[in-house]
């Protein structure tokens, strides 16, 4: 998950609620076939992708409202037992994990909601004793998880089907993730007329070219780079965000 020293957007607390709401409908749609249905993700299901989806909203809550309160506490006790939630409750029959999803969602609002300006400058710990991030970057990273995973899900809604201004931070996001990618590239964005490095760039680098939401899923370790096109080379492998 990455960082960001910049202050909490309202913006973004806006568009998240937004993708939210789209989130929820699309889970809503699915029957007890489409519950176990696999998602994008190797080795998930829809279910747990959902799964996962509630329980990262009950962690980002959770670690909020600590600070809130004075109380510090970790997004998740530690990887085996965030591992060991996602598959309990994806085994859950859909309609349980369908209402934990939205009161998940609600709580999580909540709790941003409830943040004062002094509280989102302080830092939160993924798992105890590991790396920690800004209580500020929280929502973009909650808008990031929501609407990557609802892609994700394969229950029609697509990357494409992001809003402009969503796309756009995805990029920022992931091309920053790649800052220590070598070699990297100059990468062109034939919607918005924008162009930024990505890695570490040499005067021959190659130029990828393409749309910013087809840049950010490509970027983000999905799908095989449809839409995109590179001078200069094949395009290069991305891991999975």
């Amino acid at each position: 998950m990455s960082d960001t020293p910049a202050p909490m957007d309202d913006a973004v607390v806006d568009a998240l609620h937004d993708a939210t709401r789209r989130l929820v409908r699309s889970v809503d749609s699915l029957d007890d076939e489409g519950w176990r249905a696999p998602s994008l993700l190797p080795g998930w299901s829809r279910a747990h992708l959902v799964a996962h989806l509630v329980l990262n909203a009950e962690g980002l809550a959770g670690a909020l409202e600590g600070v809130r309160t004075g109380d510090p506490v970790p997004m998740y006790v530690s990887p085996e037992a965030r591992d060991h939630d996602i598959e309990e409750l994806s085994a859950d029959e859909v309609h349980p994990v369908r209402d934990r999803l939205l009161a998940s969602t609600s709580r999580f609002a909540d709790a941003v909601a409830a943040m004062g300006e002094e509280h989102w400058r302080e830092r939160i710990e993924r798992v105890p004793g590991g790396i920690t991030f800004a209580a500020a970057a929280v929502p973009a990273m909650r808008w990031r998880e929501v609407e990557i995973h609802h892609a994700d899900l394969l229950v029609g809604y697509s990357h494409r089907d992001w809003p402009v201004a969503f796309a756009d931070a995805a990029l920022e996001a992931m091309a920053g993730r790649l800052r220590d990618l070598s070699p990297g590239f100059r990468l062109v964005l034939t919607d918005v007329d924008r162009e930024r490095e990505v890695g570490s760039v040499a005067p021959d680098a190659p130029v990828v070219r393409g749309t910013a939401a087809d840049a950010a899923w490509w970027l983000s370790g999905r799908g095989d780079g449809t839409g995109m096109t590179s001078e200069g080379g094949e395009l290069p492998q991305i891991g999975a965000w």
